[in-house]
């Protein structure tokens, strides 16, 4: 059996990916929030972002993200910290049947708003502050 490499060779290359993928997590519908809380990423996007927030700017120093980005992605570990300390079960996930939970009301408070628009700003300023080749563009 083949050993499969811990780290992909495009996050080697773009040691932002994960963070990246995190914001994305933090930035889409409420639906897709409460299915991604079901599979366990968005708490793991969460703790991302906890991680990565306080290292934004080293991040900026060595050119990994714009000033910019890194100011929304304060934004973002902000909201966050506010949702927690908010609500202990800031997942809502207490209570609920995994079918009810996702085809409920969970996440779509006053605090997951912030949440997903200060991520969607962060996602949208790390784009513009990407090189072409993360975006897709050709050089």
């Amino acid at each position: 059996m083949t050993e499969q490499p811990a780290v992909s060779a495009h996050a080697k290359q773009d040691p932002l990916v994960g963070l990246r993928i995190a914001i994305m997590n933090l930035a889409c519908a409420p639906q897709a929030q409460r299915r991604y809380v079901q599979l366990g990423t968005l708490e793991r996007a969460c703790d991302t972002v906890a991680s990565i927030a306080p290292r934004a700017g080293s991040l900026v120093a060595e050119g990994l993200l714009s000033a910019q980005a890194a100011g929304h992605l304060q934004e973002v570990c902000t909201a966050l910290e506010s949702l927690k300390a908010a609500r202990e079960d800031y997942l809502a996930q207490r209570g609920s049947e995994r079918r009810e939970y996702l085809f409920g009301e969970a996440l779509q408070d006053e605090h997951w708003h912030r949440v997903r628009h200060a991520a969607r700003r962060c996602f949208s300023a790390m784009r513009e502050g990407a090189p072409a080749d993360a975006r897709g563009v050709a050089p």
